[in-house]
């Protein structure tokens, strides 16, 4: 199974498939490009297709996961607008489940539209899961290309 996680921010688009068998992890690749999207949001969709096939055939995606930080460019007059025209554009993009990271848990489609802003500017949420997962007590720094998020891990 192939699995394609996305971080769409404001100015790179992350993306990293990780392939697994037997809950064993077979593989991970990486690959980002820049995308302004406060100018260039139209061109996410060719973007995103693009990522994945710098990697392996769309045809092999089995299951996508979409953060974002995007939302907050000025190309979008809200957040919620912004959440969801990211949502929009994914949905139309794959023909697998698409799940979005939110403040509290993976949200579908349905429950994005329901909560838009559960998921704006939640990107540091699945790293800062993953990093209290190694060490329990600590600091965690996100840095992206715009932003600098400094979060705090205790138990």
């Amino acid at each position: 199974m192939k699995v394609a996680g996305f971080d769409i921010g404001g100015a790179n688009t992350d993306l990293a498939i990780v392939e697994y068998e037997n809950g064993e992890i077979k593989d991970i690749q990486t690959v980002f490009e820049y995308l302004p999207m406060w100018s260039d949001n139209d061109r996410l969709g060719i973007t995103l297709i693009d990522l994945i096939e710098k990697i392996c055939p769309i045809e092999e995606i089995d299951a996508v996961g979409i953060s974002m930080t995007a939302e907050l460019m000025d190309a979008f007059e809200t957040k919620t607008q912004g959440v969801m025209d990211i949502a929009t554009t994914c949905e139309k993009l794959f023909d697998c489940p698409v799940a979005y990271i939110g403040t509290d848990k993976v949200l579908s489609l349905a429950e994005l539209m329901a909560n838009p802003l559960e998921v704006a500017a939640a990107n540091w949420i699945a790293t800062s899961q993953i990093v209290a997962e190694i060490e329990k007590d600590c600091i965690f720094v996100d840095t992206g290309s715009t932003t600098t998020d400094i979060i705090p891990i205790k138990d």
